[in-house]
């Protein structure tokens, strides 16, 4: 019996496996953020910011740019496509390219215009893709925004990261990309992101990335691009505007209202065989600051901020809708949203709904209150001494 025992134990020895296919941290090039960008000949380049293990992770901040001695290195080839432009980095790098960090792609404009499904292709047939990795569009070079200097962060692509989980612009991954251009519209966006002053203006001043916008996609090619104002109404439209402060004009002076949060619903109608839309807003906020002459404890007053605010909510939305009329893409999820109210009917719209969405009737419904007045007073005590 204890031979049969120490049989099965030596035969299921032999049945273990270990772990042949490990990588040791030490023969990895750790890839923080990559970008594509147009070469000659219809080529691509891709760019990659890898951790540079001669540095400790105690360097400065505003130390992540490509050279010297800092704590990431970039790193970039040509290619035919971005598989063969990674096959071509890996010539140049001792180590293994590993992507299983890199949480920031960035297109370049030029990129984007010109189609970005083949390379969507690549980053989703790679084993080690992250689909939670944040995307972003370009102005110009998008090997020149990875070596912007990095300011209060690491490096390049943690501060774009970092910015677009503060949601103060698009934020999109990998698998919601990938999603928005198999849907049924087809039509995505992408944070527009550009070099900017990091901290004033002048020459030779530091610049570090920004998210400024929102680029446009029809099927898989970027056809246009909304500004800031713009994109703060796309996010109000999407129900994803987080943490916003409003500041409002009256009184002689202005009024700031934050935190606002909102609810937004949008309401699909088929009138008289045509779509319709009805984007309702439920929101409220509280009193910031108030430099104005109300009185707010007056509810009249209470009132007319309401009012005011309901109006700039209102303008914000129609700007935006108009600008997407303008550029044709159903961003705001306008087809989504009859296609799971109609299903049937959206058969007979889905052919034609590039006609339809610019003449669509859009009613916007807005409830705007102000709930938290905070320190109530009566600002003429300001000017008393320059009565006496």
């Amino acid at each position: 019996m204890k031979n049969l025992y120490l049989f099965l134990i030596c035969t299921s020895a032999l049945l273990l496996t270990g772990c042949w296919d490990s990588n040791e941290l030490d023969d990895l090039a750790i890839v923080t953020a990559a970008s594509l960008d147009q070469a000659e000949d219809d080529q691509i380049e891709l760019s990659i910011q890898v951790y540079n293990p001669q540095v400790t992770s105690t360097v400065g901040a505003g130390e992540g740019g490509g050279g010297g001695d800092s704590i990431t290195k970039i790193i970039s080839a040509v290619g035919d496509n971005p598989a063969d432009a990674l096959s071509k980095l890996q010539t140049k790098v001792s180590r293994r390219i590993f992507l299983g960090q890199c949480k920031v792609y960035i297109f370049s404009e030029e990129v984007a215009k010109k189609g970005v499904y083949d390379h969507m292709d690549m980053l989703l047939r790679h084993p080690f893709t992250r689909e939670r990795a944040n995307l972003f569009v370009s102005e110009g070079d998008a090997k020149r925004i990875l070596e912007l200097d990095a300011y209060l962060e690491r490096y390049g692509g943690e501060t774009l990261r970092k910015l677009a989980e503060l949601e103060i612009g698009m934020e999109i991954t990998v698998k919601e990309l990938d999603e928005m251009l198999t849907s049924k519209i087809n039509e995505a966006s992408l944070p527009y992101v550009i070099a900017s002053a990091a901290t004033g203006e002048g020459e030779g001043e530091t610049q570090a990335s920004r998210i400024f916008g929102t680029a446009i996609f029809k099927a898989d090619k970027m056809v246009g691009k909304l500004t800031e104002a713009e994109t703060r109404g796309l996010l109000w439209i999407r129900d994803e505007i987080r943490d916003y402060t409003v500041t409002i004009k009256m009184g002689g002076g202005t009024v700031s209202l934050n935190p606002v949060s909102a609810r937004i619903n949008l309401r699909p109608e088929i009138v008289g065989g045509k779509p319709k839309i009805t984007i309702e807003v439920e929101t409220e906020g509280g009193i910031l600051e108030n430099s104005s002459q109300f009185d707010f404890s007056n509810p009249k007053e209470v009132y007319a901020l309401e009012e005011k605010y309901r109006e700039r909510i209102r303008e914000r939305l129609h700007s935006t809708l108009t600008r997407l009329k303008e550029i044709n893409a159903d961003v705001v999820g306008f087809g989504e949203s009859i296609h799971r109210t109609y299903p049937q009917k959206w058969k007979e719209l889905e052919p034609r709904w590039e006609e339809i969405f610019p003449e669509i009737d859009v009613q916007l419904d807005i409830n705007a209150h102000v709930r938290r007045m905070g320190n109530i007073s009566n600002r003429d005590y300001l000017r008393k001494d320059e009565l006496n």
